[in-house]
């Protein structure tokens, strides 16, 4: 699942996101990434998630920039 809400997603040349992730806000990714099955990327407007290039995140990972 990919939604923008109310923030913003880049998602870099070559980079790939398995079924299952989602990616939720204002959120950053490289080139050359790969989002792994059942990872969350949260970005909140005031603290977006930035993933720089050629990173792996592992399945089941959760970053979360902000939160009440």
């Amino acid at each position: 699942m990919i939604c923008a809400r109310e923030g913003d997603i880049r998602i870099g040349e070559g980079s790939s996101i398995a079924p299952g992730a989602c990616i939720q806000g204002k959120v950053h990714i490289g080139q050359n990434c790969s989002i792994q099955a059942y990872t969350m990327l949260v970005g909140y407007p005031q603290a977006a998630v930035t993933i720089g290039n050629d990173v792996r995140i592992a399945a089941h990972c959760m970053m979360v920039s902000a939160n009440h």
